[in-house]
């Protein structure tokens, strides 16, 4: 970057290249004019093109004179910083991303864990387990599957009753047929 002088007519009063110095802004960049400098507000940068770089242009007015102090930074340079800030936060969304993945696939999994430890009982006490109905789910717990559990649990208990009270009956009507035909 560079800065310079130019008074408010547009003549540059002092540069770093002395072959520009008592000439019009003009002469920096064809559209480098007092009124683009002066017309932007004190935050706003003019863009301009100064030899085939682009330049952030900045002025002051210096006290007690009709003079500006113009300062100049190179575009490349003044947004280098702003490349490798996004390139970091690019980085940083990634490996955010990543984290949270990761992190919802362990939780899932940890869900999904206990409804498989459902699932098997179930399959348990209804095919390997052979039909018995003594067997129960662990219940322990107050979440979804827990209730569950112990939703299934109590059905389960209910079909047991029931078959007990009809092997029940049919060893009742096993005696008196016996009784019967004796």
């Amino acid at each position: 970057g560079f800065a310079f002088l130019a008074d408010k007519d547009g003549k540059i009063i002092a540069h770093p290249n002395a072959a520009l110095t008592l000439k019009p802004m003009t002469e920096l960049a064809a559209d480098l004019t007092p009124a683009r400098l002066t017309g932007a507000g004190a935050d706003e940068l003019v863009e301009v093109d100064v030899g085939g770089h682009g330049f952030f242009l900045r002025a002051a007015p210096v006290a007690g004179t009709d003079w500006l102090l113009v300062t100049a930074a190179e575009r490349g340079e003044a947004l280098a910083s702003l490349g490798a800030l996004l390139r970091d936060a690019g980085i940083a969304l990634v490996v955010l991303l990543i984290g949270a993945a990761l992190f919802a696939t362990w939780l899932v999994n940890s869900l999904l864990k206990r409804l498989v430890v459902v699932k098997d009982a179930m399959l348990q006490i209804g095919s390997a387990g052979g039909g018995d109905l003594t067997q129960r789910l662990d219940d322990s717990g107050e979440d979804e599957l827990s209730d569950i559990a112990r939703a299934f649990n109590q059905f389960v208990s209910q079909i047991e009753s029931v078959m007990r009270g009809v092997a029940d009956s049919a060893e009742s009507i096993a005696t008196a047929s016996r009784e019967i035909a004796a």
